[in-house]
């Protein structure tokens, strides 16, 4: 990974408020999930990864508001077989 990678990705991170943009998106999805829903969220780094697990965990202790408790399930990273890595190198 090239030096300047991480300064970037920091810089348009701040500029575009993604992580504010995130949390809010996070409350939005739960305000439209119906009692039963599923929300599903992929993160693709650990700031985000972050936001979404204390998301969950706050609403499994309180249980949402006026929905159900949410139960949060949290999976590790997954990496590309092998096959997928030969045909996709950087």
């Amino acid at each position: 990974m090239h030096p300047a990678t991480r300064t970037f990705q920091a810089l348009r991170i701040f500029v575009n408020d993604e992580l504010g943009e995130l949390a809010e998106a996070l409350g939005a999805a739960e305000r439209m999930l119906r009692p039963s829903g599923k929300l599903v969220v992929i993160s693709f780094h650990s700031l985000e990864d972050r936001i979404v697990k204390t998301f969950l965990a706050e609403r499994s202790r309180t249980g949402g508001g006026s929905r159900q408790r949410a139960r949060g399930r949290v999976r590790a990273a997954e990496l590309p077989r092998s096959d997928a890595q030969a045909r996709h190198r950087k």
